[in-house]
């Protein structure tokens, strides 16, 4: 009952609103808007599986008080409001880029113009402090699961620890990197307040498109991007699945 009233319920009025959009002839094309979002969501996706890799081997290594704090302070993102999080990230951004092209203009009396605000790093940045928790969690649990005589068996053969977690961690984290990449990445595509305050100019995703047409009360309209935003975040969960089964 409640996937029904949550899920397919919802599901079928999308299904209908996007036939009558395409029947009434209406011009549309969202291929960018889904190419912009998938590549997002993949590049955060990656970033994000990166970084929680080396968070969850450094507490493997040493699992300080310190070291268990910095990993719970660095995986706080998740529980801030997106808006929260790109008006605490765009502000010292912006001071930070206009610092940079006083001192540029100073020193060779060039106007770059902005440098650092409205690019993609700046999203991949704010992507990665928001959803970190999602990968860090399912990697920290599948690194906890490695034995650590496997550790001392490569310090043994004089194996560095970059050496232990290319050759050995890495290919047992199959499982849970997946986990992570694929919950990165639909969380990401969906994101909404960041990439709307932080996209680059023409950045514009599914999410971004779904706001606008439904803030001017066109909920028919927005039925067709919603739609393609529930079966990209459908396809990653599909093969998740198939890959657990396996």
């Amino acid at each position: 009952m409640i996937l029904t009233v949550s899920f397919i319920i919802p599901l079928i009025q999308l299904v209908v609103w996007s036939l009558e959009v395409l029947q009434s002839g209406e011009s549309v094309n969202y291929y960018n808007y889904i190419v912009k979002t998938l590549i997002l969501g993949a590049l955060a996706a990656a970033l994000i599986c990166f970084v929680s890799v080396l968070l969850a081997y450094a507490r493997r290594r040493d699992s300080s008080k310190t070291n268990r704090f910095l990993c719970r302070v660095a995986t706080t993102g998740y529980a801030l409001p997106g808006t929260v999080l790109a008006v605490g990230i765009i502000l010292p951004v912006v001071w930070g880029d206009n610092l940079v092209q006083k001192v540029i203009s100073i020193i060779f009396d060039i106007d770059t113009g902005p440098i650092i605000q409205g690019t993609v790093f700046v999203m991949l940045g704010a992507y990665l402090v928001r959803f970190l928790a999602v990968g860090f969690g399912s990697i920290d649990s599948a690194m906890q699961n490695i034995k650590p005589s496997l550790d001392e068996a490569a310090a043994i053969f004089g194996k560095t620890s970059g050496e232990t977690l290319r050759q050995i961690h890495f290919p047992l984290l199959q499982k849970g990197l997946i986990t992570a990449m694929v919950l990165a990445l639909v969380d990401v595509i969906k994101e909404m307040p960041i990439t709307l305050m932080t996209r680059p100019f023409g950045w514009d995703t599914l999410a971004v498109k779904i706001y606008e047409l439904t803030s001017e009360g066109e909920w028919v309209r927005a039925a067709l991007p919603g739609l393609y935003l529930v079966i990209a975040g459908m396809i990653p969960v599909v093969i998740l699945i198939k890959k657990m089964e396996r």
